[in-house]
């Protein structure tokens, strides 16, 4: 046998196994492609719905969330690089002395009078900052919908319900100035994360007189007339929010360091074992009713800060009281959602229920 056919003889095993594979990596690839191009790998619905036109959605039922993956196929790179008109360190309100500010980040003012969301960062009610609203705004300003992104007083400075008071007072600035920003003051949502979350739910599901009349003065207001704007809003975002503060109390028997108790009892300025009616005053679930904006609740399954049966138990509860509510359990998310296509999500949700604008299409 020839040194050539001897090379040959061993290397013609390995050929066909390298042949081999390129062949299945080849039928994978077309098989995949196939799979994308005709809807595979899609969310199945939480409900089956009726095909007619005419027949009215079905509730979802308590018991049943949604669980999704990441969808590969939307690509921040891919959206449109719309640079919005952007206001910095605007003031909203005063109170105690202090200026209150907020990030305005407007669409095209020749749209027309857009609706809004206003924009809750996250932080334990003690940290972070109203610049987390550029990454949210990055989604919806390209689909005509102004976003507002709003510091609020820390714990630190300031107890409960310090906090949702500056909410309220964000609204109410928004729609004592709506013309002026070319806002549409009766289409306004909001939208948060983690303690951000919670502010957001609360400002939506409280009534207008559950807390007492915000202390501050509103910009733009000569004679306080804007503090007795309402500040119902039309839909609601909560990202992974804590909606029940009274479970914390309980759990401090067993856990009396743990540093949620210690958030709380900063936010309340008091013991936890001393804050059982303040803690059900702060907790969104506590003023759930019937007339409540329609709501869409995210949370990450491996959430370890803010227990994920918290986001369950709001859904149940609006729910049972016919608010339309839907719950997206994000199967492989922990305390953070970073996926674009998860953004999208709740921009499709605020287009939907605060009306439909002209502006780019994705």
């Amino acid at each position: 046998m020839t040194d050539w056919e001897t090379d040959n003889a061993l290397t013609r095993p390995l050929g066909v196994i390298v042949a081999g594979v390129l062949l299945v990596l080849l039928m994978y690839g077309v098989f995949a492609w196939g799979s994308a191009l005709f809807g595979g790998n899609k969310v199945p619905p939480v409900a089956k719905q009726s095909t007619s036109q005419n027949a009215p959605p079905q509730p979802t039922p308590t018991n049943v969330v949604t669980e999704t993956h990441d969808n590969p196929r939307i690509n921040i790179r891919s959206l449109p690089r719309i640079k919005p008109e952007t206001l910095r360190n605007v003031t909203y309100a005063t109170v105690d002395g202090r200026d209150l500010k907020i990030d305005m980040y407007l669409p095209d003012r020749t749209l027309g009078p857009v609706p809004v969301v206003l924009w809750f960062h996250g932080g334990a009610w003690d940290m972070g900052n109203k610049i987390d609203g550029m990454y949210p705004a990055r989604f919806l300003v390209p689909r005509g919908i102004a976003l507002v992104s709003v510091q609020y007083r820390f714990s630190r400075n300031a107890t409960f319900p310090a906090q949702i008071q500056d909410a309220r007072a964000a609204v109410q600035f928004v729609r004592h100035n709506a013309k002026k920003y070319h806002l549409n003051a009766t289409r306004i949502g909001a939208w948060g994360a983690s303690s951000g979350g919670h502010l957001a739910a609360l400002l939506a599901y409280a009534d207008d007189d559950a807390f007492p009349e915000t202390p501050h003065t509103i910009a733009g207001d000569t004679d306080r007339s804007a503090n007795t704007i309402s500040t119902r809003i039309q839909a609601v975002c909560d990202w992974f929010g804590p909606t029940d503060l009274t479970l914390a109390i309980e759990a401090s028997k067993t856990r009396p360091n743990d540093w949620r108790v210690r958030t709380l009892e900063r936010l309340f300025g008091k013991p936890i074992h001393e804050s059982m009616e303040i803690a059900t005053l702060a907790s969104p679930i506590t003023h759930v009713s019937s007339d409540d904006p329609p709501t869409l609740i995210m949370h990450g399954l491996k959430d370890s800060i803010v227990d994920p049966d918290q986001s369950r138990e709001l859904f149940a509860a609006l729910r049972a009281v016919n608010v339309k509510a839907s719950l997206e359990i994000k199967q492989n998310s922990g305390h953070s959602f970073v996926m674009p296509w998860i953004y999208v999500r709740v921009v499709r949700f605020f287009q939907r229920e605060l009306g439909p604008v002209k502006a780019v299409k994705w």
